[in-house]
């Protein structure tokens, strides 16, 4: 029997959309905060016909439920009504994120590669072999550098500034023994900051940051501060 899972990301991400969705016109940020905590009136449905392994989760423009799964990518139909069926995509296996990008675009990392689909999630093409692993992060529309796509592995990013048709491997810091930083989660600061732009970026090595839309990172305050355990950023 498979285990269901969600990585705490995922769970935010879902949680904040589904607010967005029953929404009467509040600040994002405070749908989220005003959520009820487990127990204090909060309750868990199942979604969808049968457990799944999800390693990450995002809705399309559409409303429509993506699920990374290492069995392929799920979309979630609700012809029949709630709670819907999984439907799967049998390629590729999507061991780390799913990112859409569009009304038809969607990004996936594998575990060693990046996948873009531009009908919807029917097929799916590899654009990158490598940076794999981790999350995928698209700067926001009205900050310094938006519509940038990056990705993150354990020892490596990698950006893209054509909408996922393809890669670049960026450069980042390096340790003795041929370490180097890699992500797991960015975070832009936004327009008006005394940094606008500035892309952080947490995993192997604590913080770096960018200030050329992902290009090139340098060591932060927190480098080295924290080994292997930076998953989140924001």
């Amino acid at each position: 029997m498979r285990v269901e899972r969600m990585t705490r990301r995922a769970l935010h991400r879902v949680a904040l959309a589904l607010a967005l969705a029953a929404g009467a016109g509040a600040a994002p940020l405070a749908l989220a905060q005003d959520l009820p905590l487990p127990g204090e009136g909060f309750t868990w449905e199942r979604v969808g016909d049968r457990p799944i392994e999800a390693d990450d989760l995002a809705f399309t423009d559409d409303g429509t439920l993506w699920a990374a799964s290492a069995d392929g990518p799920y979309h979630l139909d609700l012809t029949d009504g709630f709670p819907g069926r999984w439907v799967l995509i049998d390629e590729p296996s999507l061991h780390g994120a799913i990112l859409p990008l569009g009304p038809d675009t969607l990004v996936g990392n594998t575990g060693a590669s990046i996948y873009r689909s531009v009908d919807g999630g029917t097929t799916w093409e590899e654009v990158y072999d490598g940076a794999g692993d981790h999350g995928l992060y698209e700067v926001p529309a009205g900050y310094p550098f938006a519509g940038r796509v990056l990705s993150g592995a354990s020892q490596e990013i990698a950006y893209s500034a054509d909408r996922a048709a393809s890669f670049t491997r960026a450069v980042v810091p390096g340790q003795g023994g041929g370490e180097v930083a890699g992500a797991a989660d960015f975070v832009s600061l936004p327009p008006g900051s005394s940094h606008p732009g500035r892309i952080l970026a947490t995993g192997r090595w604590g913080v770096t940051v960018s200030d050329d839309g992902g290009e090139t990172f340098s060591e932060s305050g927190l480098y080295r501060f924290l080994y292997y355990v930076g998953e989140a950023v924001g």
